[in-house]
């Protein structure tokens, strides 16, 4: 059996192949040469069957093993590079390279089964195999900087945090300006939960590599999920400068300036990531709130369209999708959505609401309007705005002892509920109890003293009870602050009108 050794340097997203001496040309060594000409080239199947040539000429060689066991793991070829690599560590126990890349096949094929329970223990054991063979290349080759590097990934699958932390240090020590070391040890990081020690090695990452793309994408994901508004748009902004094609980047800018209330300068973003990925529910919803923001009601009617044709039974987007088809002035069009929403959702208290709110508005059925409040409420009986709707439509109906116990059950919910409050007021002060009325006038006041509609009304209790300049500061307050207010003008001139004048 002939022997046969080369210095060769086979790169590996985790792992490298080194050899040694180079012998005199032959057959099985042009079919070796031409396998590794192949294999950088991408051309892994092409690259095998050199490799195998090659074997036939240097059997049991453990270098030949090596690249083709390793070729096989390019392949996806798990149980074959396995074979290989195995033969090749029987071959040379002490070759470090062949002890890592048969661990990079152990774990390559049991990632994907940690993922299912039922795969579970057959994974751990598979990614258990690829740290022995790890730690077995790094007792051969102590500054082994792949070896190391595996080692932390693999434990970080098996979420043995401790010792994946001490190998990537190990791995950090051996390759300080290793960019891929520094943004897996990131990764890990992020995947335990260790998000500000995460945004270190990220950070060390893209300082070694100014075009990481990963490193602004992830950053700009952990500053998202701390609310870290400003730090997501710039880590954000960094990764489309490096790829403005990239999906991740544009849609997390487009967040991040929507967070901060740049909503004008978050279009821009969402628009490019909806064009990007024209399936993508989470684009076109951060979209259309970017316009409801706005006060777009067509542009959010479209972009929520687009997302609900993307997922149906959303009900937030149903529900605004109703809403800004109801801001166009048309509530009997928004009536289906809400009920869509209602329907992909019953416990989703605002599609209720909005229900209540179109039927009333669109007129055509007062009494499925009232009934639907009515069905609110019995579903949701501590929700206040339900006992206010319901309120305001026995109001209209004129049924007042009713409303007025609506309301107050309401305020029981939520004492800082300026309608209830006001319209509580209006009822009392058609009653002529006025004490009553001007302090839940005054209680809507103290949550808001620009409410105009509690100053006007406060103004009329004033003038009830026989206090004409305070009734006439609140009419003057209150048109100060909406020229426009009609009731406080009438009640003004009114107010001021000379007596006996025509």
């Amino acid at each position: 059996m002939r022997q046969m050794a080369v210095i060769l340097a086979l790169l590996l997203p985790i792992g490298a192949v080194v050899g040694a001496q180079e012998p005199a040309a032959d057959p099985a060594r042009a079919a070796f040469d031409a396998g590794t000409e192949a294999y950088g080239a991408g051309r892994y199947d092409e690259a095998k069957a050199k490799f195998l040539e090659a074997l036939a000429g240097y059997e049991g060689d453990h270098v030949v093993l090596t690249w083709l066991g390793t070729t096989c793991h390019a392949l996806r070829q798990w149980d074959e590079a396995i074979a290989y690599l195995t033969q090749a560590t029987a071959a040379a126990p002490d070759y470090a390279v062949a002890q890592n890349n048969l661990g990079n096949a152990y774990l390559e094929k049991g990632l994907p089964l940690l993922k299912e329970p039922a795969t579970l223990a057959e994974g751990q054991e598979l990614v258990g195999t690829a740290v022995a063979r790890y730690q077995k290349a790094l007792e051969l080759k102590p500054d082994y900087l792949y070896a190391a590097y595996n080692a932390a990934q693999a434990y970080a699958a098996l979420r043995d945090w401790d010792k994946a932390w001490k190998a990537f240090h190990t791995a950090t020590s051996l390759g300080p300006n290793d960019v891929d070391v520094w943004r897996s040890f990131g990764r890990a990081l992020k995947q335990a939960g260790e998000l500000d020690k995460a945004v270190e090695r990220y950070e060390k990452a893209a300082e070694l590599d100014p075009r990481c793309l990963e490193c602004f994408v992830q950053l700009g994901w952990i500053y998202s999920k701390q609310a870290r508004w400003p730090e997501a748009e710039r880590a954000y902004a960094r990764a489309v400068a490096v790829d403005a094609e990239n999906f991740d980047a544009q849609l997390g800018l487009g967040i991040a300036l929507y967070s901060q209330r740049k909503y004008a300068d978050a279009q821009g973003p969402l628009v490019k990531a909806g064009g990007l990925k024209a399936d993508s529910f989470e684009a076109h919803y951060n979209l259309g709130l970017v316009a409801d923001a706005l006060n777009d009601a067509p542009a959010a009617e479209a972009a929520y369209r687009a997302a609900a044709a993307v997922k149906g039974d959303d009900a937030p987007c149903l529900n605004n999708l109703g809403v800004a088809i109801f801001n166009q002035k048309r509530p009997c069009d928004a009536l289906e959505h809400f009920r869509a929403a209602v329907t992909a959702d019953d416990t989703y208290v605002m599609a209720h609401i909005n229900l209540a709110l179109g039927l009333e508005a669109c007129g055509q059925d007062p009494e499925a309007a009232l009934k639907q409040w009515q069905d609110v409420v019995a579903k949701f009986p501590r929700q206040a705005s339900a006992r206010c709707g319901l309120a305001n439509a026995l109001y209209r109906k004129q049924q007042v002892n009713e409303a007025l116990a609506e309301y107050l059950r309401c305020l029981e919910l939520e004492p800082s509920n300026i309608e209830a409050h006001n319209n509580v007021g209006l009822i009392y002060l058609d009653r002529d109890q006025l004490v009553e009325a001007v302090a839940h006038f005054r209680q809507a006041l103290g949550v808001n003293a620009d409410y105009v509609p509690a100053i006007n009304n406060l103004g009329v209790a004033y003038e009830k009870q026989g206090k004409p300049d305070q009734a006439k500061e609140m009419y003057e307050k209150a048109l100060a602050i909406d020229p426009n207010y009609d009731k406080a003008r009438e009640n003004l001139n009114r107010l001021t009108k000379p007596a006996g004048g025509g």
